[in-house]
């Protein structure tokens, strides 16, 4: 992945959070404090430890009752065949469909589960900066959530999605994947990508499916050996990033929802800052996309979505990722030297799923294009 050094900041250093074993054999471990384990006793009823051919490669999540459980795509690449409970239940495992923004595949155990208990999914009440819990595939380590919010563009997709900075004193290969859970035990998020020195430049400075335009757009494409070989920050501490708990709350939604498929927002337009004047230019659309049948055109530049001026693209993303499918919307561009108002109605884009789904069972892989 791709992210600028410079968002790298100092802040106090963390250390391993302590993990009580109830089953010797999933290797749970720590010296924690009674902060930390208050975190864990929450969450840990809804805990699946992924294996394969009996080593740890992973941990899941329960979302429901019946079965259904999320892991990151990092975990589920390395085919887990099997799924242990933090009571010690043993199931095989059937894959069921991916959300590519949140990098959050859904699994299902053979059989249902007794007495499980779901994990909560966090809401902007939960999440706060400060300590919080990352569950690996054997053990579970405190980390720092810090403030503020910034913008990734994955580079499979070219959807951009909001993240979060986490610092730690870990080695990012083995954080990579980790789930994340707030101070009241709900899950948040994901360590799904870490930093990168540089940034790739492209001929034209244009943001079309290969290139970024602006640096203060991050690009983001998970776990490289490049990124994985570098650390920042004084004591080997490392910054990764997490989807909001807005990305994870969408993908849970649509996980749970009867289709196992989350909704995008989809206006179909490629955009770029125009240097510190009003609006953002419209560099390209995406063929038969909602923009291309409004009469939307490459040069337009939009200047208001709703109620909203855009400043920059970092104003458009923000405002083009909350917009619901399907819905109407008013913009305003100006064209030449006129500005116009115009009616279009929301696309829709689901699950955005990309690349070989993992050969876990035999449920076909869901919403995926």
């Amino acid at each position: 992945m791709w992210l600028s050094a410079a968002s790298v900041f100092c802040g106090f250093c963390l250390g391993p959070v302590q993990i009580r074993p109830q089953i010797p054999s999933l290797d749970i471990y720590s010296q924690n404090t009674k902060a930390e384990e208050s975190i864990w006793d929450r969450v840990r009823p809804s805990i699946g430890f992924l294996k394969r051919k009996g080593e740890a490669v992973g941990s899941g999540v329960f979302i429901s009752a019946d079965g259904y459980l999320v892991a990151h795509q990092i975990s589920t690449t390395k085919q887990p065949d099997e799924v242990w409970t933090a009571d010690g239940q043993k199931f095989a495992l059937q894959f069921v469909g991916r959300d590519a923004p949140a990098q959050l595949d859904l699994l299902k155990t053979s059989t249902v589960p007794v007495n499980l208990i779901p994990i909560g999914i966090a809401s902007l009440m939960d999440v706060k900066s400060g300590t919080i819990l990352a569950v690996r595939a054997k053990d579970a380590l405190q980390v720092e959530l810090t403030d503020g919010e910034t913008w990734g563009i994955d580079s499979r997709t070219q959807r951009a999605v909001p993240m979060q900075a986490v610092r730690y004193e870990q080695s990012a290969v083995m954080m990579g994947g980790s789930l994340l859970f707030s101070a009241n035990g709900k899950l948040m998020g994901s360590i799904a990508a870490t930093l990168s020195e540089s940034l790739p430049a492209s001929a034209n400075g244009e943001l079309t499916q290969k290139t970024l335009l602006d640096k203060a757009v991050q690009k983001v494409s998970g776990f490289s050996a490049n990124a994985l070989a570098r650390n920042y920050g004084p004591q080997g501490l490392v910054v990764s990033y997490t989807p909001t708990w807005e990305v994870t709350s969408r993908a849970v939604a649509g996980f749970l929802s009867p289709s196992h498929k989350s909704e995008y927002a989809l206006l179909g337009v490629f955009v770029k800052d125009r240097q510190g004047l009003p609006g953002v230019l419209i560099t390209g659309l995406t063929p038969g996309s909602s923009a291309v049948q409004a009469g939307i055109r490459p040069g337009d530049i939009l200047l208001q979505i709703d109620d909203v001026r855009l400043r920059s693209q970092i104003d458009f993303f923000r405002v083009t990722y909350r917009l619901v499918p399907e819905s109407q919307i008013t913009i305003q561009l100006q064209r030449g030297i006129e500005v116009q108002t115009l009616k279009m109605k929301v696309g829709k884009q689901i699950n955005v799923a990309v690349g070989p789904k993992p050969s876990i069972g035999r449920i076909p892989a869901l919403g995926r294009n």
